[in-house]
């Protein structure tokens, strides 16, 4: 799979998405979802556990998960798991 940080060159690194997600839903802005080739986003999933009690935590949850799912679609996508990446295909 190579580097993934190093597959494309000039191409910058976005850590912590689900932060800028939440954000996001705190302003009520949607979530920018159009990034430059080269583009490396890093996120955490969140969406294991058990559901919040909180109505805004849950809105949360349900936008990141639509929005890993946008940009899934459109991107090469690895998940990282214990160290292991796994390729994604859509």
């Amino acid at each position: 799979m190579g580097n993934l940080a190093s597959d494309k060159k000039g191409g910058r690194c976005i850590k912590h998405l689900e932060r800028y997600i939440y954000a996001c839903c705190i302003q009520q802005a949607d979530p920018v979802s159009d990034f430059p080739n080269g583009t490396v986003l890093c996120g955490n999933d969140i969406f294991c556990g058990v559901v919040p009690i909180d109505a805004t935590e849950r809105k949360y949850r349900e936008v990141c998960g639509r929005y890993y799912q946008k940009i899934a679609s459109k991107m090469r996508t690895v998940r990282v798991f214990c160290g292991i990446a796994t390729e994604l295909v859509n």
